[in-house]
């Protein structure tokens, strides 16, 4: 993490009420230009905006086959 993704992180957080643990891995992917982030907890990414895709455990092993 850099202080760069911290600080982000934490406008997404105040901004949208997102917890901080998912602010943290949101912004992490939109910095490091992800195209998937992995959760099983896809309710907490909803109201972030950003082209990542938000997909469960299910949807990462289809995407791996």
């Amino acid at each position: 993490m850099t202080q760069n993704i911290a600080e982000r992180a934490g406008e997404l957080h105040w901004k949208y009420e997102v917890p901080t643990a998912d602010s943290l891995i949101a912004e992490t992917g939109i910095v490091e230009n992800t195209r998937h982030v992995l959760t099983g907890d896809q309710r907490h990414f909803g109201p972030i905006k950003n082209p990542r895709k938000i997909i469960d455990l299910k949807q990462a092993l289809e995407l791996a086959r």
